[in-house]
């Protein structure tokens, strides 16, 4: 409930400057009517202030707390290697991490770019319909957005793409973390230094 609570007000204080901020822009804004571009940025922006939200709470909070505790009953319980695969493996997993999220944002923010264009182009190109019809402008109109969806959706291809890559990095890591620990205790056991019952 508390979450809950921090995270509505945060979205709409943000959502409220963000409207109070378009009002204070000049008439010259205004006119170029660009109002898909800024309607699709206002949403995403209130939508990402959630998630981070959501996401410290949830994920990073938490999980941190959890490798706290796990690697003090692995200190305590175990063989002090065991301990330093764990958290290697957790950092490294981390590091991958952050380092493909950053490579992979690079590519949503083209397709954010080709989604703005796709919704001011259809914005603009609907509330004048009455104007591109005059000029018979329809099939101008709608290949300029088939060309801007055709680049969205070689970016989207991208993105799943490099997901699919990090998944991948990422199930390697926690695989061969655990074939190390296995691999590991099962060296201790045959050397008669833990038992079965241990592992």
């Amino acid at each position: 409930a508390l979450f809950a609570n921090v995270s509505t007000h945060a979205l709409c204080e943000a959502a409220v400057k963000t409207f109070e901020h378009l009002h204070s822009l000049s008439m010259g804004f205004h006119t170029k009517r660009k109002t898909g571009t800024v309607l699709r940025a206002i949403d995403r922006g209130t939508t990402g202030i959630s998630f981070i939200f959501s996401f410290l709470m949830f994920n990073i909070l938490p999980t941190s707390l959890e490798l706290l505790f796990v690697s003090a009953v692995l200190l305590s319980q175990f063989v002090v290697w065991v301990a330093i695969m764990v958290f290697a493996t957790v950092m490294i997993f981390a590091t991958a991490t952050i380092l493909m999220t950053d490579w992979r944002s690079k590519i949503r923010r083209q397709m954010n770019e080709f989604n703005n264009q796709a919704n001011n182009k259809a914005s603009d190109s609907l509330l004048n319909a009455e104007t591109v019809k005059y000029f018979s402008n329809e099939k101008y109109e709608t290949d300029g957005y088939a060309e801007i969806m055709r680049q969205y959706g070689i970016l989207n291809i991208k993105s799943q793409t490099s997901w699919n890559l990090q998944s991948m990095v990422q199930a390697a890591t926690i695989g061969l973390g655990t074939f190390g620990v296995l691999f590991l205790s099962g060296y201790r056991v045959s050397q008669g230094e833990m038992s079965v019952g241990d592992v």
